[in-house]
């Protein structure tokens, strides 16, 4: 095992340790992954680090993979008892994806679903070289959660496809033809991810997790000018604090 690896078991250890001290106090968690109801007109709100593996294919690195961050805000929004509205944006500073979807909630004791179906704008801008390079397009996300609530924190699945709608790419004023337009409009891959959501101080909940992505468009590392026409696997380490 990796120290990068230890490290976060070590992290997760200790997250327990705190928070279990506030699970027999609190009587309702702040809950985000985890397909909990959301109260009509309240917010949830929720900050997330998104570390990937970004593949030798992708990043062309014989001997290392690269870590690229990506930073999120999501908020979901209470329409009725089991109706929800989700948003967010994702940013690693020079690509920009905004989403807006909506889910439905059910729970049976401890066990709980949300079926969802998420559509999202992303652009990017890179100025490198001498040149500028430009990309925007829109992706759908139909998605399934399902989860169930231990004593003092709760374990979630989190599936969705990924269908990308469209795409545009420009380098100066030059369109960019690649293989990958033969898949807008259809199904392009899908994720999956296991998350565990655990009280830490008060109302703030911790997220801990692991996706993994099969894809052959991974929008947040386009700069890398990738053109394998092949599904790609990212795995990405999840952090995640619940406001």
């Amino acid at each position: 095992m990796g120290k990068r690896n230890q490290n976060i078991l070590i992290l997760f250890f200790l997250i327990l340790l705190i928070g279990n001290n506030y699970a027999q106090e609190e009587k309702k968690f702040n809950y985000f992954v985890y397909p909990q109801r959301v109260e009509p007109a309240n917010i949830k709100h929720n900050l997330t680090i998104y570390a990937a593996k970004l593949p030798e294919d992708v990043v062309e690195e014989a001997s290392n993979w690269i870590f690229a961050p990506l930073f999120a805000y999501s908020v979901k929004f209470g329409i009725s008892e089991n109706f929800a509205l989700n948003g967010g944006v994702k940013s690693n500073f020079i690509t920009q994806h905004f989403s807006l979807g909506i889910r439905w909630i059910h729970r049976w004791d401890k066990f709980a679903v949300s079926l969802g179906y998420d559509g999202a704008y992303f652009f990017g801008y890179l100025d490198n070289f001498g040149f500028e390079s430009k990309i925007n397009g829109w992706f759908t996300y139909p998605n399934i959660t399902i989860g169930y609530q231990f004593t003092g924190f709760t374990l979630a699945i989190r599936t969705e496809a990924l269908i990308l709608m469209a795409l545009n790419e420009t380098i100066d004023d030059l369109k960019v033809i690649h293989d990958i337009g033969d898949y807008v409009g259809k199904y392009d891959g899908f994720s999956f991810g296991l998350y565990i959501e655990q009280p830490f101080w008060k109302r703030v909940v911790v997220v801990l997790g692991m996706k993994f992505t099969v894809s052959r468009f991974y929008y947040p590392a386009w700069m890398a000018f990738t053109r394998f026409d092949r599904p790609l696997l990212i795995a990405e380490t999840v952090l995640g604090f619940n406001l």
